[in-house]
Order: structure tokens, then C-alpha cells, then sequence
């Protein structure tokens, strides 16, 4: 039976008198300012993520409440008062109390229009601000649930895997293994986790091994609301690990909506068996690299030998033990020339099993770049390992390369996207510090070298680097307080430090330089480079460039720097240093 028209236009009319449309009207717009205000404030107070939702709840079952009210009770001149079942005759004036209702409904009307339209006019800058509108994602440390520590190195084995699966996903952005391992036994919320990353989604797992079976529990979580998206397990055999790994890539992409391209369905389909022994000898070796130390390297090294002898065409394992050889020469165990011959052979075997290990290409780029000088190469090895595995954390590297070419502007752009994938490593935060550093920003290197000083992170390097940077602006103050600071994380003496101090109030700034002289005198060359800077500081050029032709003989590493880095400017004009410069290949 239709409804009587003429009983929903008396009940609109009484709605209409009662004042709820205008109260509704009214709670809409304070709701609305309190919503936009809340989530404006949020970020910048770190509110915790329930924070949001509870407000938004609130309001909600407050509106139902607030329109009964109104249509009980009105406000009147006289006071708060029950309203009356009809409208008395005659009175077709407006109280007061009726302007009062009036003039607040025109206010929040005139409120949300405005905070409307500023939404849509700042959308544009977020999504400049963004660049892109990756999607992006953390997998948080697995869970062990074999109640075994000497599971510890699979576990985290399976969780880095999977993280460098989901890395080569181009249209993914994926935090590295380094920023989300600090995590591991943290009491912090989702909504807290993901606003410090900056991600869409996290996934928490688990992994259990019981003898050759494996069960791995994964469920993802949207990270500002810390809802539940999915959750699956997953029971394979030892042996099947690998196709175990990609599974979970598939099935995660396929719930955050990622288009996968060709090649990579290619790359998750056809995925190559391990045995099981090499894999848990390289899962051991990776381990154990990750400590990053000369010791723990070497014992990594034997576990990926054992790796290769156990399946002799696991092309991993050849990269890591690449990776051991280029750390020892950086350790100084071997010399860079036997470390670019025995990485050279083990990745040109890893290549022949797989030319799209991303990793591979990562490890002869970064041999061409520090120890070969050999610069066009290392460009093209850098541009295809960026290809194949754009969120590859190796990337720090890549900014290295670019701003030692003076590709300033480039290295900057590279150095900020290795620092969203890895915010909180030293690595990363560091590069990003050296590239403005080397670009000539001082007062954004100092800033980037503080900010990891916050974050606890290397302060021996920073302080070196810092106190360069303020004797280069001409802040000496600064400088030697800086070097002070280094020489205590050295753990030089109080007496030194003193001396040193002592000198520069004494003589300034060439005091200091002379003193550094004296320590460095009977070390000379040993230290080069660093004897070539404090001769630069003190005038003498010729007596710089006779230690960078020393340090060009040695083949010290860190001459790659010698076209970009500010320090050598007062030489450029030289020609020994031209020459230097063109008998290293640096691509002008």
C-alpha cells in the first residue's frame, strides 16, 4: 500500500520545526572538522592508529543520539525546554533561539564546503609530493615456532626470500630486510609500524620445520587501520622451498591488487629446485653475511662453498660467496686484484645458470665500480641489476656510482629511493648523507648527519664526516668539536683529545691541520689520501698531488671519489691531477 503523502509532508514539516534537520546539518559539519582535524594531527603527535577509528565510532552513535534529543528538547530564550506536540496558531515569527539555529546550520554548511574543496585542491600536491602512487608493503621478522634456535637461520632464511621475491616486483615497493629485522621482538602497534616505514600493508608470518616438511602461516594486515586482509598457510616439503616462496609472492600480490607483468609470472612460475642441503647451507651463509664483520664473513664464506659443492648449479650461492671475496678486500685480507678475479669467475658461473639474478649483476657492478675503475662497465651492470629488482637493496650503491661521476642531481633522486626502502640502516641513511655531502649541500649533509645520530646509527662515521663538512663552510668551532667526538668513538685517550684541542686554541685551524700531520707523519703511506687532504687544507699542492699519485699506485679504493669530491677542487686545475683523472677512465 503507498504511503500517504500528505503524512510525510506533516512529519518533514514537524522534523523541520523541531529544528533536527538543522541539528543534523549542524552535527554533520562539527563532525566533519573533527574527522579532518584528527587526521591532520595524527601523523605529527604520533597518535596511535585505533585513535582515528575510535573517534569516527564515537561520533557515529552519538549522531542518533543528538537527533532524539532534538526532537525532544529545543532551545528556547528561556532556557533548554520540551518541545511541544503542535505548533501553536499565530506564531509565524522567528525567536531568537530559531536565528541562533539559523545562523549556526549557514556556519557548517559554509565549513564543509571550504574543507571540501581544500581536500581536492591539496590532493594534486600529495600525489606530486608521493611522485608515484606505488603500493607498498613490510614483512615484518617470522615468527619461529619450532622452539628451536638452531632453526633461527631458516627462519630468517625463508623471511629474506621471500622479501627479495617480493622485490622484484616492479610496481611494488618493498622495505628491506635491514629496516624491518628492527622490529623483530617489538611491542609496537601496526598503525605505529606502518606510519614509520611509510606502507600500505605488513605481513606477519611464522615458520615451522618439522624435519623435511616446512609450514609457513603469512596474513596481511592494512597498516593504518590494522584490519585483516588475508591469511593462508602453506605446507611443503624441504625440497620445494623455493616454489614455497613464490607461492606466497603470487598469492600476496594477487590480494593488494598488483598486476604482475609477463616476466614476472615468468620469474614465480619457473622456479628452479634447490636441494635441500644447499639450501641450508646458504641460508646459514646469509646468516652469517649479515653480521658484517671480517669474522663472520669468513665463517659465511665456508657455508657458501658448501653450498656450491652440495648443488654445484644453485646460482645464489655463487653470489654470495662473490660477496665474501669483495668484503675481504674491503677488510683488507686480500688484494682488490685477487678479489676481482675470483668474483669475476664465481659470477660468470652464476650468470650462465641464471642471467636474471638481479644479485649477480648487483655484485660484478659494484667489483667493475670499486676495484676495476672500470666505470662504463659498472654503468651497465648498475642500470640491469636496477632493472631486473628495482627495490634491490644493493641500490645504495648505485648513488655511489653517479655522484662519483657528478651526476649530482641523479644521485640525489637514487640516494632518497634507497632510504624509503631502507629507512633505518646505516647504509642508506649514510649514502643519502655522503651524496649531499659530495653534491656540495652542506647544510643538508649536516642535517642527513644528524638525523642518524638520532637514530643511533654510525656515529664514528658521522662525526668524521660531519666535522669535514664545517671545516669546509668554514665553521672550525664546529669542526674540531666534531673531531673530538670522532677521536672518543676511536677511543683515543682524554690526554690526546686534549692536546689537539689545545693546539687549535692556540694556533686555529692550521694548528690543527700541522697537528694531524704529526699523528699521520709515520703512517704516510699507509694513509694517502688523507695525507693529500691535509696538505690541500695547509696550502701545498704540490705535496697533495705527490700523495695522490702514492695513492693511485697502491689502488686505494677510495679514489673513486677523486672526480667528485669537494675536497679536491683546489686541484682540479692541475694538471697532474688531469691526468690522474684521465688515467682512471672517469667517464666526462
Amino acid at each position: 500500500m503507498a504511503s500517504d503523502p500528505n503524512k510525510i509532508a506533516r512529519f518533514w514539516t514537524e522534523l523541520k520545526r523541531r529544528k533536527v534537520v538543522k541539528v543534523v546539518i549542524v552535527y554533520a559539519g562539527a563532525a566533519y572538522v573533527i574527522i579532518e582535524l584528527v587526521n591532520n594531527v595524527a601523523e605529527p603527535l604520533r597518535l596511535p592508529g585505533w585513535f582515528s577509528t575510535m573517534v569516527i565510532l564515537l561520533l557515529a552513535i552519538g549522531f542518533p543520539i543528538v537527533a532524539i534529543l532534538s526532537w525532544i528538547f529545543d532551545i528556547t530564550p528561556q532556557g533548554i525546554e520540551k518541545t511541544s506536540k503542535f505548533e501553536k496558531s499565530g506564531n509565524s515569527g522567528k525567536s531568537p533561539a530559531s536565528n541562533t539555529w539559523r545562523i549556526a546550520t549557514y556556519i557548517s554548511i559554509v565549513i564543509i564546503v571550504v574543507l571540501i574543496g581544500f581536500n581536492l585542491f591539496r590532493r594534486p600536491e600529495r600525489v606530486g609530493k608521493n611522485e608515484t602512487m606505488e603500493k607498498s608493503i613490510a614483512v615484518l621478522p617470522f615468527k619461529n615456532l619450532s622452539g628451536n634456535s638452531d632453526q633461527v637461520y631458516f627462519v630468517e632464511g625463508m623471511h629474506d626470500e621471500l622479501i627479495s621475491d617480493l622485490s622484484g616486483i616492479k610496481s611494488l615497493k618493498v622495505i628491506s630486510r635491514t629496516s624491518v629485522m628492527r622490529y623483530q621482538d617489538t611491542k609496537k602497534s601496526i598503525p605505529e609500524i606502518a606510519r614509520e616505514l611509510n606502507v600500505d600493508v605488513l605481513l606477519e608470518g611464522s615458520v615451522l620445520r618439522i624435519g623435511k616438511k616446512i609450514r609457513i602461516n603469512a596474513q596481511l594486515i592494512n597498516g593504518s587501520t590494522d584490519v585483516h586482509l588475508w591469511a593462508e598457510h602453506y605446507d611443503y616439503q624441504l625440497q620445494d622451498a623455493m616454489s614455497l616462496i613464490s607461492d606466497v609472492t603470487r598469492d600476496i600480490a594477487a590480494e593488494i591488487d598488483i598486476i604482475l607483468t609477463p616476466k614476472e609470472k615468468e620469474r614465480l612460475t619457473n622456479v628452479q629446485s634447490v636441494n635441500p642441503e644447499a639450501l641450508e647451507y646458504y641460508q646459514k651463509g646469509q646468516y652469517y653475511y649479515y653480521k658484517l664483520s671480517l669474522e663472520a664473513d669468513l665463517k659465511a664464506s665456508v657455508f657458501f662453498q658448501k653450498a656450491i659443492d652440495a648443488d654445484t648449479n644453485f646460482a645464489k650461492a655463487y653470489v654470495g660467496l662473490a660477496n665474501c671475496y669483495s668484503m675481504f678486500a674491503w677488510y683488507g685480507k686480500i688484494s682488490n686484484s685477487e678479489a676481482s678475479l675470483r668474483v669475476n669467475r664465481l659470477i660468470d658461473k652464476a650468470l650462465q645458470l641464471d642471467d636474471q639474478l638481479a644479485e649477480a649483476h648487483l655484485t660484478l657492478a659494484t667489483v667493475k665500480f670499486y676495484q676495476e675503475w672500470d666505470f662504463p662497465g659498472a654503468k651497465k651492470e648498475f642500470e640491469r641489476a636496477i632493472e631486473l629488482n628495482p627495490n634491490l637493496v644493493g641500490n645504495n650503491e648505485y648513488p655511489w656510482y653517479l655522484v662519483a661521476m657528478r651526476r649530482y642531481d641523479e644521485s640525489i633522486v637514487a640516494a632518497k629511493r634507497a632510504l624509503r626502502l631502507d629507512p633505518y640502516s646505516s647504509l642508506s641513511n649514510f649514502t643519502m648523507a655522503r651524496v649531499y655531502d659530495l653534491a656540495g649541500l652542506n647544510n643538508e649533509a649536516i642535517e642527513q648527519y644528524h638525523n642518524m645520530l638520532e637514530l643511533g646509527l654510525d656515529s664514528g662515521s658521522v662525526y668524521y664526516y660531519s666535522a669535514k663538512v664545517y671545516f669546509r663552510m668554514g665553521m672550525f668551532e664546529k669542526a674540531v668539536n666534531a673531531w673530538c667526538e670522532y677521536m672518543a668513538c676511536k677511543g683515543s685517550s682524554p690526554e690526546l683529545i686534549e692536546s689537539m684541542e689545545q693546539v687549535y686554541r692556540k694556533s686555529g685551524p692550521e694548528g690543527f691541520w700541522i697537528w694531524r700531520l704529526n699523528q699521520l707523519k709515520e703512517r704516510s703511506d699507509k694513509y694517502p689520501l688523507s695525507m693529500a687532504r691535509i696538505y690541500i687544507h695547509l696550502g701545498k699542492k704540490e705535496k697533495a698531488l705527490d700523495y695522490l699519485e702514492k695513492a693511485w699506485q697502491r689502488r686505494e679504493r677510495m679514489l673513486f671519489l677523486l672526480y667528485a669530491d669537494p675536497d679536491w677542487i683546489p686541484l682540479r686545475e692541475e694538471p697532474s691531477y688531469q691526468a690522474l683523472i684521465d688515467k682512471m677512465g672517469f667517464e666526462l
